[in-house]
């Protein structure tokens, strides 16, 4: 539970996550809504099978910003912004990488994503994470 206190009255936002691990298999999702208004803001989903002993592989299905108004369940544009996959490699205990593929969906985006989408429609990303 998320409290913001304003002058012109608290904010109420319910917060979930949940991430569910079996064997080879991966489920997640994240929901956040807004009490005070009644809509469901999020509702993130994330399936990943681990591929080998060292690699995983993720599907995401996300909500890129908070809605500010219900999902239309009879359209399911309404229903997520972008699919993203990826799949994780681990080198060594401190070294990993990644290669993710994004792909935007129906709704309205960022002016950042907005840039992205017009000059690209669809763009991968390489990512190298060290840990520390």
């Amino acid at each position: 539970m998320k409290v913001t206190l304003r002058k012109e009255g608290n904010q109420y936002h319910w917060y979930h996550k949940s991430f569910l691990v079996h064997q080879r298999f991966r489920f997640g999702f994240l929901t956040v809504f807004d009490l005070n208004r009644n809509i469901l803001q999020k509702n993130n989903l994330l399936v990943g099978w681990q591929i080998k002993p060292d690699t995983v592989g993720f599907l995401r299905a996300e909500v890129s910003d908070f809605r500010q108004s219900n999902l239309n369940l009879s359209n399911p544009q309404s229903y997520f912004d972008t699919l993203t996959g990826d799949i994780i490699h681990k080198i060594n205990s401190k070294s990993k990488f990644g290669f993710e593929v994004h792909q935007y969906l129906y709704r309205h985006h960022t002016t950042l994503d907005k840039i992205v989408l017009d000059k690209l429609k669809q763009f991968i990303k390489f990512n190298i994470a060290r840990k520390k």
